[in-house]
C-alpha cells in the first residue's frame, strides 16, 4: 500500500491530517498482481484566527478636548475594549480629555483568538495664563507676571489709546521682559496728560523663547502725570526797594529750582535795579520730565514823595504837623503872605520854621485884619539839611471870625496838638457864618463838655467841624443850630478816614445831616443824642463800626410863618455803601417824612434798637437784619414786606408772630427781601411789581403790626 508491504488485510490509521491524500493498494499472491486499487483522503482546512484594529481620532488633542475611539475586526465571533464586552467594530466618543489615555481591544472567533491590540491618545498639559498685577503711579507702570507651566519668562507689552480704550486705534508703546516675576515701565510723556487708556498684556513663553499664545490683559486710565508749575509774585509792580514775594504752585513734581538751586515757593527778593525782574522756576518731575514757569514784576523807580503839611488853626496861631514820605530827616515850612487872593508876585516871605515832625506859628499882627492869605510851602531836606528838590503848598485864608470862634479853634487846636485829659469846654453862641475848622492827625482830647450854637445866618455848604485821621480817641463838642429850617448841605460833624477809634460825639441838631462819617473802619461810636436834623446820622463807605446807645428823633417842624411841614423827607440813618455796621441798644424815635432808615449795604444789624413810630424802614443789600428791642407799641414797620421769589409781596396770610415763611420760598437776604412802599397809592397804580401780583394781600395795615418779637 502506497509502496509499503502490508497485511493481507487490515486498518491502518492516519492522525493529523493536514492536506488531501490519495493511497493506492494492490496485493500479490501465488496468483499473481491484483490490480490495483486507490481511495483519496480529502482533508478540510481549519478556519483563520480573527484580527482586530484600534485607533484615536484625532490621536492628540489639547487639554480638556474630546476625541473618538474606533475599531474594527474579522473572523471574531466577540471582542472585549478595555475590558468591557464589545461589538466586532464600533466606536466611542470621549470628551474633556485631560491626560494621555491608551484603550486596547482583544476578539475572538472560529479561528480563535486575535491578540490585544492598542491605541494611545496624546493629551497637551493643561494652559496655565501667566498671572499679571499692576498699577500706575507717577506715570510709571510697575506689577508681577508669572507663567506656572513653561518656565519664568513672561513678555509685558503696553498698548495706548485714547479714552475710551479703541482697539482699532491702540499704539504700540513698548516691550519689557521679566523672569524674576516684577517689571516696571516708565510711560512715555505723550500719553502722561490723562486723557489715554493703556492694555497691558502679559505673553507666556516657552522654554525656548517663542510665545505659546497664552496671554493675560487688563486695563486701565492712565492718570495725569505731566510736571506742570506755575509762578507768579505777590505784585504786578513794585517801587525800587520794595520787596516781592515769588510764590508757585505744582503738580506732579519732586523738586524745584530757581537760579540753579533747589528751592521752595516763597521766595523773597528786593531788585535794586528799575525795569522788569524776573525769575525762571524749573521743576523736575516723574520719568525725568520737567515743566518750567517765569514770573515778571514791574519795579518803578522811587516814588518822589512830596512832604504832606497838616494845618489846625487857632486864634491866630497855627500848629499841626508836616511828614516826608520818604522819610528824610526834616521838614522846612516858608511862610508867605499876600493879600487875598493870594498873588505870588505881590506876596510877602516871613520867614521859615522847621517841623519835624510837629510845628506851631503864630499870625503876625498885620496879617489879621482879615483880608490876607497865607501860604505854607513845605520844603523836603535831606540828612544834611540840603533840599531835596521835593515841596508842596497849601494855602489858608486868615480870617477874623469873631472872639467866639477864635476861642473855639484854639482850644481844639491846643487840644489836637496836646492832647491830654484836660477838657475842652464852653458854651459859644456864635453869629458869624464861620466855621470851627478842618483838624488833622489829633491827639486824644475831650471836647464833650464844648457846646457851638450857630444863629440864623449859616450859609450852604457849611461844614461846622471836620475831623480827619486822629491818632486817638476823641470826645466831639454839641453843636446844634438855632434856626427851624435847614440850611442846604450844611453838616454839624463831618469823621473821615477813622480806624480803630473810640469816638464820643453829644448832641447835634437842626443841620442837614448831623453827623457824616465817610471811610472810616472799625470804630466804636457813642452818640448821645441826634435830634431834628433833616438826615441825623450819614454813613458813605463807612464798614465795621460799631453804634451803642444814643437818641436819634425827629420832632414836626414848621416853616418860617409858622405853618407845620408834614413831609420834610428826613431820615433818622442813612447808610450808602455800608457794609458790617451794628447798632446796640439805639433809640429811633418819631421818623417822619419819606425813609426814616434807609439802609444800602451788606450784613449790618440793628439789635434791641428801640423803634418809635417809625414808618419806613428800606433795606438794599443782603443780611441785613432787624432783631427787635423794645417799642413804646408793636413796631409798624408799615410798608415794608417780605417778597416772594417771583418779586411778589407775599400774602399777608403767612404772617403771625413777627414774619413767617412758607417751605420753598428763599429766606435767605437779597436786594430784593424787603421792599418798601413811600406810600399806599404807589401800591394800588402798582408801578414796582408785576402784573400778576395784583391779587395778593400785602402786609402793611396798621392793625396787622408786627409782634414785640421776630426777625426781619
Amino acid at each position: 500500500m502506497n509502496g509499503a508491504a502490508r497485511a493481507t488485510s487490515g486498518t491502518w490509521v492516519g492522525t493529523n491530517r493536514t492536506h488531501t491524500q490519495t493511497t493506492t493498494l494492490y496485493c500479490t499472491g501465488p496468483g499473481g498482481t491484483s490490480n490495483t486499487v486507490s481511495s483519496t483522503l480529502t482533508v478540510i482546512p481549519p478556519p483563520p484566527a480573527p484580527t482586530v484594529s484600534i485607533s484615536w481620532s484625532p490621536s492628540s488633542v489639547a487639554y480638556g478636548e474630546n476625541s473618538i475611539l474606533s475599531w474594527t475586526s474579522t473572523n471574531a465571533s466577540s471582542c472585549v475594549v478595555d475590558g468591557v464586552n464589545s461589538s466586532t467594530s464600533g466606536s466611542l466618543s470621549y470628551g474633556n480629555n485631560t491626560e494621555n489615555r491608551t484603550s486596547s481591544i482583544s476578539c475572538s472567533g472560529p479561528g480563535g483568538n486575535s491578540g490585544t491590540q492598542s491605541a494611545t491618545l496624546t493629551v497637551s498639559p493643561e494652559a496655565v495664563l501667566p498671572s499679571l498685577a499692576f498699577n500706575i503711579s507717577n506715570g510709571t507702570i510697575t506689577g508681577t507676571s508669572t507663567d506656572s507651566n513653561h518656565g519664568s519668562e513672561v513678555d509685558i507689552s503696553f498698548w495706548f489709546s485714547k479714552t475710551p480704550y479703541n482697539n482699532a486705534a491702540k499704539v504700540h508703546g513698548g516691550v519689557v521682559t521679566t523672569n524674576a516675576g516684577s517689571f516696571s515701565y516708565a510711560i512715555p510723556e505723550q500719553y502722561l496728560d490723562g486723557s489715554y487708556d493703556v492694555r497691558v498684556f502679559a505673553m507666556d513663553v516657552d522654554h525656548n523663547g517663542e510665545k505659546t499664545g497664552d496671554f493675560s490683559y487688563g486695563l486701565r486710565t492712565v492718570p495725569n502725570a505731566l510736571p506742570s508749575v506755575s509762578a507768579s509774585f505777590d505784585r504786578s509792580t513794585i517801587t525800587k526797594g520794595e520787596s516781592v514775594t515769588l510764590s508757585w504752585t505744582s503738580n506732579n513734581i519732586s523738586s524745584c529750582m530757581v537760579d540753579g538751586v533747589m528751592a521752595t515757593s516763597g521766595l523773597s527778593y528786593t531788585p535794586t535795579q528799575t525795569g522788569d525782574f524776573s525769575k525762571t522756576v524749573v521743576c523736575t518731575g516723574f520719568n525725568n520730565l520737567s515743566a518750567s514757569s517765569s514770573a515778571t514784576v514791574r519795579v518803578e523807580p522811587e516814588e518822589v514823595g512830596l512832604p504832606v503839611v497838616h494845618v489846625n488853626m487857632g486864634d491866630y496861631k497855627i500848629s499841626g504837623s508836616a511828614v516826608d514820605p520818604n522819610a528824610s530827616a526834616n521838614v522846612e515850612l516858608r511862610l508867605w503872605f499876600s493879600l487875598s487872593p493870594f498873588d505870588t508876585t505881590n506876596a510877602i516871605e516871613a520867614g521859615s520854621i522847621t517841623a519835624s515832625p510837629g510845628y506851631e506859628y503864630e499870625i503876625p499882627t498885620q496879617y489879621r485884619g482879615g483880608n490876607y492869605d497865607l501860604k505854607i510851602e513845605a520844603i523836603d531836606l535831606d540828612s544834611t539839611g540840603s533840599e531835596t528838590g521835593e515841596s508842596s503848598a497849601l494855602t489858608l485864608r486868615i480870617e477874623e471870625p469873631g472872639e467866639e470862634i477864635k476861642a473855639i479853634r484854639e482850644k481844639l487846636r491846643l487840644a489836637c496838638k496836646n492832647g491830654g485829659n484836660e477838657p475842652v469846654a464852653g458854651v459859644y453862641t456864635v453869629g458869624a457864618a464861620y466855621v470851627v475848622g478842618e483838624y488833622t492827625a489829633c491827639k486824644s482830647f475831650d471836647a464833650s463838655m464844648m457846646r457851638i450854637i450857630y444863629s440864623s445866618n449859616v450859609q450852604p455848604d457849611f461844614t461846622v467841624l471836620t475831623i480827619k485821621t486822629p491818632q486817638g480817641d476823641l470826645k466831639l463838642p454839641n453843636i446844634a443850630y438855632q434856626s427851624s429850617l435847614h440850611v442846604s448841605n450844611s453838616t454839624a460833624i463831618h469823621l473821615s478816614d477813622i480806624q480803630d477809634k473810640s469816638i464820643e460825639i453829644g448832641h447835634i441838631q437842626n443841620f442837614e445831616t448831623g453827623v457824616l462819617i465817610e471811610h472810616s473802619q472799625n470804630n466804636k461810636f457813642e452818640i448821645s443824642f441826634l435830634e431834628n436834623n433833616k438826615v441825623n446820622l450819614k454813613l458813605d463807605e463807612a464798614n465795621g463800626n460799631d453804634f451803642f446807645g444814643g437818641s436819634y428823633a425827629q420832632w414836626s417842624k414848621k416853616d418860617a410863618e409858622g405853618n407845620k411841614v408834614l413831609e420834610w423827607g428826613y431820615s433818622n440813618l442813612e447808610l450808602i455803601n455800608s457794609d458790617n455796621n451794628k447798632w446796640i441798644g439805639t433809640n429811633m424815635e418819631n421818623g417822619t417824612g419819606e425813609m426814616p432808615v434807609l439802609v444800602s449795604g451788606d450784613n449790618n444789624i440793628f439789635y434791641n434798637v428801640r423803634w418809635e413810630a417809625i414808618n419806613s424802614v428800606a433795606f438794599s443789600g443782603t443780611q441785613n437784619l432787624i432783631y427787635f428791642g423794645q417799642h413804646g407799641i408793636k413796631l409798624n414797620l408799615g410798608p415794608v414786606f417780605w417778597l416772594t421769589k417771583d418779586k411778589c409781596p407775599m400774602d399777608k396770610q403767612y404772617f403771625f408772630n413777627g414774619v413767617q415763611t412758607l417751605t420753598g420760598y428763599d429766606t435767605s437776604w437779597s436786594k430784593d427781601a424787603v421792599y418798601t412802599l413811600f406810600n399806599k397809592k404807589h401800591w394800588l397804580e402798582k408801578t414796582f411789581m408785576p402784573d400778576d401780583c395784583s391779587q395778593v394781600e400785602p402786609y402793611w395795615y396798621n392793625n396787622d403790626r408786627f409782634a414785640p418779637q421776630g426777625q426781619n
